[in-house]
């Protein structure tokens, strides 16, 4: 891509260069002026009042059960599974210390009171069944029965207008599935708070990954999940886009547009920062195409050729601005920009003579007179 006078002096070697653009660096590439959102995002979110529990009323024993003189060691057993063996002479507070190494299993809490052991259900409001290897431990009962609870009912979390079934029985993880299940449609994704130095068994609400946008979360009448019936609107977090970025959050509304060198590229509220990108290149006929670099947060058009402009417009609404796209400063490229760079040719003065000749000078630039293809230079120096 050099050129050579009629003399055959030869000129170093202009990258990018053509004979038709005689100061391209290369294709046009016109990058954002400045980067679009915060370096790293911080997601909306909500986290419930209190861990989450069953909304049943846990069966018990009432005030507890007063246990007699046992004739010497014993267990006990909670619906059917036996603690360990308990001595003669155990407290009330140690018979509640064997049936709580085995709540896990059970299901019963037991809790030491005046000296009587009081036993408490689950909040699923089962009933359940506690008994001794010595029948004078419980008042002399073989078998005795906790069945005063009320079940748990399904509970609703309303996300973003979806409602979200929370089984009877559900668990925190099952409770979070559930949420999890219909991300693909509210957007919102829900965790463990205690995963995240939080409340363990809370239930937190995490808005888009890339902080964009606001949700909705109300939960259903005297709910447990510790989200308010009436709901709440999330605000924002701090919005770093992504390339799965919806393009609204970048501050369009749906049925905008913006033009590239005349063209008019449309945006849906479907649309993604990537597939705005691809619809430069087919509104443009592939003259010019469109890409986004997430490490940097901006846009990048490029010319298909040397030869060709990069001009950006903005749309005919409010929210319709190339400025949602990084640009700020300039939105008019020349040809041959290349990376943005100007030629090294361009302002070079160059004076000529042949021989004896008459010396011929002129510059290289795009004003009047000046030369800038390789038919100018050709007509300068004949």
């Amino acid at each position: 891509n050099a050129f050579s006078t009629k003399a055959t002096n030869t000129s170093v070697a202009l990258t990018g260069a053509t004979a038709a653009n005689l100061l391209s660096t290369g294709p046009t590439q016109a990058v954002s002026d400045t980067a679009i959102g915060a370096a790293s995002a911080t997601p909306s979110s909500a986290t419930g009042t209190a861990a989450y529990t069953l909304n049943g009323t846990a069966a018990n024993n009432g005030a507890g059960t007063t246990f007699g003189t046992a004739a010497g060691t014993y267990t006990v057993s909670i619906n059917g599974t036996a603690t360990a063996t308990i001595a003669q002479n155990a407290t009330a507070t140690d018979v509640a210390t064997a049936i709580n190494l085995l709540t896990t299993t059970t299901g019963v809490t037991a809790d030491a009171t005046s000296g009587k052991v009081v036993l408490t259900g689950s909040k699923s409001g089962a009933q359940f069944t506690y008994s001794a290897t010595d029948a004078a431990v419980f008042n002399n009962t073989t078998l005795n029965t906790a069945s005063n609870g009320v079940a748990s009912t399904a509970q609703t979390l309303t996300v973003n207008g979806t409602a979200i079934s929370i089984g009877a029985t559900a668990t925190v993880a099952d409770a979070i599935a559930a949420i999890n299940a219909q991300t693909s449609v509210t957007g919102v994704t829900a965790v463990n708070a205690g995963s995240e130095g939080g409340t363990a068994g809370a239930i937190k609400l995490k808005g888009a990954l890339d902080g964009s946008g606001t949700f909705t979360a109300a939960g259903s009448a005297s709910n447990t999940l510790g989200f308010a019936a009436g709901g709440a609107t999330v605000t924002a977090g701090v919005f770093s886009p992504l390339p799965t970025s919806l393009a609204t959050a970048l501050g369009f509304t749906a049925g905008d547009n913006f033009t590239v060198n005349g063209q008019s590229v449309s945006i849906a509220a479907t649309d993604t920062v990537t597939s705005l990108a691809q619809k430069v290149t087919i509104a443009t006929n592939g003259t010019v195409s469109a890409t986004f670099d997430a490490t940097n947060r901006k846009f990048n058009f490029t010319a298909a050729d040397s030869s060709t402009a990069v001009t950006l417009g903005n749309g005919s609404t409010a929210t319709a601005k190339v400025a949602k796209l990084g640009f700020n400063a300039n939105t008019t490229f020349a040809a041959g920009l290349g990376s943005g760079s100007a030629s090294p040719l361009a302002g070079t003065s160059l004076t000529v003579k042949v021989g004896t000749g008459v010396s011929t000078s002129f510059t290289f630039g795009t004003a009047p007179g000046q030369i800038s293809n390789l038919t100018q230079l050709n007509a300068s120096l004949a």
